[in-house]
């Protein structure tokens, strides 16, 4: 009803009444009573009407406003890289639509509590404190430019603080099967090294592994994957060269090879040591050997070193096992000639409910860098997962049980036990690098027996 047929209506009722009112000789005052209740009700309709009317025209503006916002939104949305892609699918990640180029971003933080007792001669025989071992950010993914290339760069905290580039890797597939990676990356070498530290059972590698890994070099590597087995070959800088530029270079040439054979199982298995619920049985063997020469014009000392280990792994229901063997032989190595070492390393895990797995490991390295010692550990601990390795809490002891005196670095890589394993630096801190002067060098005077480190560690990963 409109406005004008509402006024006309309420006008013949206001007459009739007036009428009626007459008719029964109603009294002037309630004419007039009965006049303005007649107007306060015309009054009410046309308010309601009004009413109505800008609850329409209000719905229709939020409705137009609606539109409005959806169509800015559907513009920017084509305007961003083209549909570009983002999310969460274990990793972070950004890419274009097509997945032609793609883009993850990762994280891995590792918080340690540390304590340990020294049977050191002088000095302070016990240490206790907090440690950030770890905190990397890593960018990983590929481009296409022509071929297909994947790309990983690692930016990691340093010790004392600062950072670095730990990784810096390209490469792309040749033929199916057969790829070739550039950069600075992880020589093909000891097993152990070559799993991440994000995989590791005890909180830190064996001293096994510290003493004959290769770490990482420049390099070129090529690999070839079958369904069977792996094969790697790298011609690089040398053992822990890390980033050396062209004329600080302390090896001539480095050549390192590694194969590993799949028995059972999947490759994926190999990430880790550990025999989770679902997963079968698997055992993996490999093999790997490393030469280079030294280049006596850029550091003191002369001579080659020839590195070898053979390796196993094994997971049976919810059992998991590894065991490795080394030996690095220094040949015509200066002042003090030829010098030859040699090393085991045992592990066995239990899977309990894929949240709690206790661990034993056993190394033992007998070398005669510093006249015919040979050093043992007892390493033993347990894990509890939150969620697999992305969060964990592994606690662990460190016995260093006996040892010729002092705990040698390796031959030609840097390594040794120091403050990375729990161990107090200083005085009796980790050995001098091998590789910081090749083949010559003092290594530190750790300890003699009876050692222990103590140490628990959170890890999270994103």
């Amino acid at each position: 009803m409109n406005r004008c047929k509402l006024v006309l209506a309420l006008g013949g009722s206001l007459l009739m009444g007036l009428a009626g009112a007459v008719r029964a000789d109603t009294s002037d005052a309630d004419l007039r009573a009965e006049v303005q209740r007649l107007n306060n009700r015309l009054a009410e309709v046309e308010g309601k009407q009004n009413a109505n009317w800008l609850n329409e025209r209000r719905a229709e503006e939020i409705k137009g406003l609606i539109r409005d916002v959806i169509n800015d939104a559907d513009t920017r949305a084509s305007l961003l890289a083209d549909g570009a892609t983002a999310g969460h699918d274990g990793n972070f990640f950004v890419g274009s639509a097509d997945g032609a180029n793609v883009m993850k971003i990762w994280g891995q933080i590792q918080f340690r509590y540390l304590f340990n007792i020294e049977n050191a001669n002088a000095g302070d025989k016990e240490d206790e404190g907090f440690d950030v071992r770890r905190a990397k950010i890593g960018f990983s993914g590929h481009v296409t430019a022509g071929r297909v290339w994947d790309y990983e760069v690692v930016l990691s905290i340093a010790a004392g603080g600062g950072a670095f580039f730990q990784d810096v890797r390209v490469g792309t597939e040749l033929a199916e099967g057969l790829r070739v990676d550039v950069g600075l990356f992880k020589l093909p070498f000891t097993r152990e090294e070559l799993m991440s530290s994000k995989y590791t059972t005890g909180v830190e590698r064996s001293y096994f592994n510290e003493f004959f890994t290769g770490n990482r070099a420049e390099q070129i590597q090529v690999t070839y994957t079958a369904e069977m087995f792996k094969v790697r070959g790298s011609i690089s800088d040398g053992m822990n060269s890390f980033q050396s530029p062209v004329g600080t270079d302390l090896t001539e040439i480095a050549l390192t090879g590694r194969v590993d054979v799949k028995l059972m199982g999947t490759w994926e298995q190999g990430d880790d040591f550990i025999a989770w619920t679902g997963e079968g049985t698997s055992v993996l063997v490999g093999a790997a050997i490393h030469f280079e020469t030294s280049d006596g014009a850029n550091g003191a000392g002369a001579g080659n070193y020839l590195s070898w280990t053979v390796d196993a792994s094994g997971e049976f229901a919810n059992i998991g096992i590894y065991a490795a063997i080394a030996g690095g032989h220094i040949i015509n190595g200066g002042p003090g000639a030829s010098v030859d070492a040699i090393g085991i390393t045992v592990e066995v895990n239990y899977n309990i409910n894929d949240q709690w797995v206790p661990f034993l490991r056993y190394d033992m390295v007998n070398d005669d860098i510093l006249g015919t010692s040979t050093d043992h550990f007892i390493t033993a601990g347990i894990n509890y997962y939150f969620a697999k390795h992305n969060a964990k809490f592994t606690l662990d002891v460190v016995w260093f049980v006996q040892g010729g005196g002092a705990v040698a670095a390796g031959p030609e890589n840097g390594g040794g036990l120091g403050t990375g394993d729990g161990f107090s630096g200083g005085g009796t801190g980790g050995g001098v690098s091998f590789g910081g002067v090749p083949f010559a060098g003092t290594p530190g005077d750790i300890h003699a027996k009876d050692n222990v480190v103590i140490r628990a560690q959170f890890q999270l990963l994103f």
